[in-house]
């Protein structure tokens, strides 16, 4: 219970009114409260100590009615616990918000009454298990699960533990100072901006993000050699950032107790995606990609820990892009690469009905003189002709500069080089290329980093403004809304009523 500045009842009225009312119910003629505490912290609040749910039900009733004027009853109090490893998709659904019945459903599982529930962990970060903090009406619930150790959800069990609550400075959007809130400021108004008083800014945020078209798709692929610092350099990299697509050959990955774990596991410019399937052994994956997360993209599931593949959907044209990695020495691994990218394509082609272009990047560990130049010897011609075969099937032309060295190590001979690294793309994508080159910046792998650049608009995602409400001029605001009601008339159904009203708060806002 909280008072009002305009007047504060004490704590000894508020307890006569209670217990002279409740007294006058058949059965608690004799009825007198448990105690009436004062909190030491915030003296405005009154505390009534009740002994069980029911009497805390009934003092509850009668306070709302008896309590007079000056005073409120506050929400009842709540009883938050943490719980671990619960299965995400038994409390978010599809977008990340949290399932509507959700808790009602734990509530049934856990025999408890929940009030609400919050995900905690970072909803943008697709782990299959997370935390949430549950809400429960009754204490003696929470204490119970806490006992217990354990919540059920969705028919799995997570880890109970108390939840520690970490409060956010106060910050006065009117004042901007620290300490305490707008509807509490009397200083004057300063503006979040430029610091001066008495105006404020009126943007709207999110008002500078604009719809940029005519940019061209860049990509950049490279082998990393297992390594996650050049992982990590390539992804972080100023150059890279404007990259819609990151196709990466022998990332640091390894599978650990049914998860596969990654160098980086996520990042806020990337989406990550990684293949459909994972291999036992000491290389779980040896391809992913990481498409930037302002463009629309879709995995195709193939079944192979080699291959990544997604279809990218610019503005009239669906881009399918996938990153392989070809094992050296084996013509089992490229037949079998080439087949699944065959029928990969293939059923895209099919589910979409569209016209769907194709853009094949990855360490192909082949051969010939089509990519390679005069340097490949007579003798090695041949043992890539599943990659000449599969250019043939679709039309597919290399990119690179005929002769351009992407890979650079020791052999019995001494330093080597050569081009086994390639960049395929469909007619259309062809006539489009404005740039295929290695990358300027050295990311300390054997293998060079290799950037396209294509003539293909595509557009940013165009964000709906959202107003600054905590800093609008609440007073003229209001102002503005009387005057407008003051001038309508006040005849007609609530309908009219209501629109008219909405219309005038609109205006005014």
């Amino acid at each position: 219970m909280a008072d009002t500045e305009n007047e504060r009842p004490s704590a000894g009225p508020i307890r006569t009114a209670v217990e002279t009312e409740i007294r006058t119910m058949e059965s608690y003629t004799n009825w007198r409260c448990r105690a009436v505490t004062v909190d030491p912290k915030n003296t405005n609040r009154i505390r009534i100590a009740c002994r069980d749910e029911a009497e805390h039900q009934l003092v509850r009733k009668v306070a709302e009615t008896e309590v007079g004027a000056g005073a409120r009853v506050l929400r009842d109090e709540l009883y938050p616990i943490k719980v671990d490893s619960v299965n995400r998709t038994a409390v978010l659904d599809e977008s990340g918000d949290i399932q509507a019945g959700a808790a009602a459903a734990f509530g049934e599982e856990n025999e408890a009454s929940i009030a609400k529930i919050a995900w905690l962990s970072r909803k943008e970060n697709a782990k299959a298990y997370g935390s949430m903090v549950v809400y429960l009406t009754k204490g003696s619930d929470a204490r119970r699960l806490l006992a217990d150790g354990f919540f059920h959800a969705g028919g799995e069990s997570g880890v109970t533990s108390t939840f520690e609550y970490r409060p956010r400075p106060m910050q006065c959007y009117n004042c901007q100072e620290i300490g305490h809130k707008a509807f509490q400021c009397k200083n004057a108004q300063k503006c979040a901006k430029c610091a001066a008083e008495g105006h404020h800014h009126t943007r709207t945020v999110g008002s500078s993000t604009h719809r940029i078209m005519n940019r061209t798709l860049r990509v950049i692929q490279l082998n990393v050699r297992k390594q996650g610092a050049v992982h990590e350099s390539l992804m972080n990299d100023e150059e890279t950032q404007n990259a819609v697509v990151l196709a990466i050959q022998e990332p640091q990955a390894r599978r650990i107790q049914g998860r596969l774990l990654t160098t980086s596991m996520g990042h806020h410019k990337w989406t990550k995606m990684v293949p459909s399937t994972w291999r036992e052994g000491r290389w779980a994956i040896r391809s992913m990609l990481w498409i930037n997360k302002d463009v629309e993209a879709e995995q195709v599931p193939i079944e192979s820990p080699d291959l990544t593949a997604a279809v990218i959907r610019l503005p009239e044209r669906l881009i399918f892009t996938a990153s392989v990695y070809v094992e050296g020495g084996s013509a089992l691994a490229l037949d079998d690469a080439c087949k699944h990218l065959i029928n990969a394509i293939t059923k895209v082609r099919r589910d979409t009905g569209a016209v769907v272009e194709i853009l094949i990047m990855g360490d192909f560990n082949r051969h010939d003189q089509l990519w390679g130049g005069d340097d490949v010897s007579l003798g090695r011609q041949g043992e890539a002709d599943p990659i000449i075969d599969l250019m043939n099937e679709y039309a597919l032309s290399s990119l690179l500069k005929r002769g351009t060295k992407t890979w650079h190590g020791g052999g019995y001979s001494g330093d080597c080089e050569s081009t086994i690294d390639l960049v395929l793309a469909s007619e259309n994508l062809t006539d489009s290329v404005i740039k295929c080159a290695i990358l300027g910046t050295e990311h300390g792998s054997d293998h060079c980093a290799i950037e396209t650049v294509f003539d293909a608009p595509w557009s940013l995602p165009k964000h709906q403004g959202r107003l600054l409400l905590e800093n609008a001029p609440w007073k003229e605001i209001n102002a503005r809304i009387v005057n407008a009601l003051s001038a309508t008339p006040l005849e007609g159904t609530v309908q009219q009523k209501t629109d008219r009203l909405m219309s005038a708060v609109s205006e005014a806002v």
